[in-house]
């Protein structure tokens, strides 16, 4: 990037992408000198990782040229990622993974593929057996008071427990707020760069739309509107996948995608709070 001008929209665009990003480091404490750390250490993961711009082996002396970072720094960075090759990764928390399997497996559903009330244990199908099959080896009582605190399962006759709210991921923390942040706008990015970068080829399906002038009795009947069309279309989503991978099995496959579509609601009456 050394000895290069771009284009004045570009420079704006991500100065308008890094405002929203930057108030959330402000939340959260992370100050400009950390947030470059970062921000270097990941210049240096993607060099290596995917050199475009290197013909040959990604070197510290090609990254150091691509990317303006010395080539001291290069080499520094780039033991410090062997050595933590997981901090490129923000899993999921083991709750959403516990609550996401009980919406889809086809075992913890009923005919009208709905999830079941589970027994909390001593049955083959329970709620413990859940956990032991999507926990990672976590305790039954941690997934048991994460789902049951945040209010989408509950307990019932201290015995039976049944989801409650099944619209929404479980999040325990800001923090996990802003990791299903950065998850999605990941992808969002991700998908923006496939119709930049192979544009000829079949494009992502990636379109919004946005109103202005909206008067505050139209933004609030538009809000509930969206809010529920939009969960209507995510569950049918939910739904034809369920049908389409219900009898499939896929431990011997040598290629398999993550894939999904993603809906937001914005308005900015709050943008400045």
């Amino acid at each position: 990037m050394n000895n290069k001008t771009h284009d004045t929209r570009l420079k704006k665009a991500i100065s308008y992408l890094l405002v929203p990003v930057i108030r959330l480091l402000y939340h959260f404490g992370v100050d400009f000198n950390e947030f470059n750390d970062i921000a270097k250490r990941t210049y240096v993961h993607v060099a290596t990782n995917y050199p475009i711009g290197i013909s040959g082996k990604p070197t510290a002396v090609a990254i150091s040229e691509i990317v303006g970072i010395s080539r001291k720094e290069v080499s520094k960075l780039q033991k410090v990622n062997i050595e933590d090759p997981q901090f490129y990764e923000i899993p999921l928390s083991i709750g959403s993974k516990v609550f996401s399997a009980w919406l889809r497996n086809e075992k913890y559903l009923d005919d009208q593929q709905q999830p079941l009330t589970l027994a909390l244990s001593g049955q083959a199908l329970s709620f413990a057996s859940l956990v032991k099959e999507y926990g990672e080896g976590h305790s039954f009582d941690q997934v048991l008071t994460e789902l049951t605190s945040l209010g989408v399962a509950e307990i019932i006759d201290y015995e039976r427990i049944k989801l409650i709210n099944t619209e929404c991921i479980p999040i325990a923390s800001e923090v996990e707020k802003f990791v299903v942040i950065c998850r999605y706008g990941a992808s969002l990015l991700n998908a923006g760069r496939h119709n930049i970068v192979h544009h000829k080829e079949s494009p992502f399906f990636q379109k919004g739309v946005t109103f202005e002038d909206v008067p505050p009795d139209v933004l609030e009947e538009f809000k509930a509107f969206s809010n529920e069309r939009s969960m209507d279309l995510l569950l049918e989503y939910n739904r034809w996948f369920y049908d389409k991978m219900k009898n499939r099995r896929v431990d011997g496959l040598s290629q398999k995608a993550r894939v999904g579509v993603g809906i937001f609601y914005y308005d900015n009456v709050k943008y400045k709070e």
